[in-house]
């Protein structure tokens, strides 16, 4: 009983915790539209490397004072780097609940690169996996093995949850 509980626990925060960033990752879907991905010369991964995060739940591409910038999160830090040289350009605390899976967001990443392309613009988790985009496409990685659950459009992705109301 108490493992069901501590599993419910864990499940609602994940939840809650997916869904603050998610809201982020939704009002910028415009400006993914718009992207010129010439301009973005440090990847996801690279970004991920960059910011020296250990273990990091949430990464995606956004624009801060005209500038692209990659934000990684993790349970206790988000790392702002540039997406044009690499340089660190914010490093701040969080307080966030953390959770466990046996696949970690780099792997999922990566995994993903090899069925929706190269240019991933965010990566996040979700009670389906981790779910990855690309300016066209979305996939969802499962967090248990290496395997991914399925592929979306990434328009209709975004257009699906606003009705569902996520």
């Amino acid at each position: 009983m108490r493992k069901i509980f501590v599993l419910i626990l864990v499940c609602i925060s994940l939840v809650n915790f997916s869904q603050d960033f998610l809201a982020r990752i939704k009002e910028i879907q415009a400006f993914y539209d718009a992207l010129d991905l010439s301009l973005v010369k440090v990847s996801i991964l690279d970004a991920v490397r960059i910011s020296g995060i250990k273990d990091p739940m949430v990464c995606y591409l956004d624009l801060s004072k005209d500038e692209y910038v990659w934000v990684v999160l993790s349970v206790v830090e988000r790392v702002e780097i540039s997406a044009i040289d690499g340089r660190m350009l914010a490093r701040s605390t969080l307080k966030m609940d953390n959770y466990s899976y046996s696949i970690n967001l780099q792997n999922a990443i990566s995994l993903a690169i090899l069925s929706i392309g190269k240019n991933v613009l965010f990566a996040y988790p979700t009670h389906e996996g981790w779910i990855v985009g690309t300016k066209e496409k979305v996939a969802a990685v499962s967090m248990k093995t290496t395997a991914v659950i399925w592929i979306k459009d990434r328009r209709e992705y975004f257009e699906s949850l606003k009705v569902q109301g996520g």
